[in-house]
């Protein structure tokens, strides 16, 4: 991806009058209460013709550049969501973002700090970006939310070449396993193909997690999306499509 350069020492390039009216409007939306009836027509007047139908954004908002935002339809953005957006940030349809999340399309020349580098950002379609997220210049976020869209990603990151291929795991639905003397949970669910595998190497570790309850072994196989040809399973795929 090509890498634009922008010397801010013109200060025309900064864009004065349209960083005068971000800031009026961010600083309007941060003091407005989030079910406030007003707040839709601040955020459209912030984002203009750029963001479409039923973008709903808890303030506070922060960042710079808004008019170089995209936002489709049916957004989510969760509090304190920095958009760093000189070089560039597209969310497309559906997307949600949740708190504290940093998204950055621009950064300045260690050499020469009067220079950004700008490279823009693309949050697909249907992505979800966890808490705290970190997003950095030139990042595309795929959406996965479905098997053709898994394979697509995994094409897309270059997996299918660099393991000779993958199996989709849940490709033909699923199946259900007995947790042998399990206390809580009885049987987990996996893709169907799992029976196919005749060894399963599980890379794990464990974490108390918000939404989905205590992660690890059980959790890995259940929740990720590929099995490789050679019959081994890494959730390291999944934290790198992520």
């Amino acid at each position: 991806m090509e890498e634009i350069r922008l010397d801010t020492k013109n200060p025309e390039n900064l864009e004065p009058e349209e960083g005068a009216r971000c800031a009026r409007l961010v600083h309007e939306i941060n003091q407005t209460f989030p079910l406030d009836p007003k707040l839709p027509a601040l955020l459209s007047e912030l984002f203009g013709s750029n963001a479409g139908e039923n973008l709903r954004l808890n303030p506070p908002l922060f960042g710079a550049a808004f008019n170089h935002v995209r936002i489709g339809r049916d957004v989510f953005i969760n509090s304190n969501c920095l958009l760093m957006a000189r070089g560039g940030i597209t969310i497309e349809d559906g997307v949600m973002i949740a708190a504290n999340a940093q998204i950055i399309s621009n950064n300045h020349d260690p050499y020469d700090l009067s220079v950004l580098t700008l490279k823009p950002v693309v949050i697909k379609k249907g992505a979800w970006v966890g808490a705290g997220a970190t997003i950095l210049p030139g990042i595309t976020i795929g959406g996965r939310s479905n098997n053709i869209d898994h394979m697509r990603i995994a094409k897309e990151h270059g997996f299918l070449d660099m393991a000779n291929g993958f199996d989709l795991q849940d490709a033909e639905g699923y199946m259900a396993i007995p947790v042998k003397n399990g206390v809580r949970l009885k049987e987990n669910y996996v893709g169907s193909h799992f029976k196919n595998y005749q060894t399963y190497l599980i890379l794990s570790h464990f974490k108390g997690h918000a939404m989905g309850g205590f992660g690890g072994a059980i959790k890995n196989p259940a929740a990720s999306d590929y099995g490789c040809p050679t019959n081994v399973e890494s959730s390291f795929s999944k934290i790198l499509l992520t």
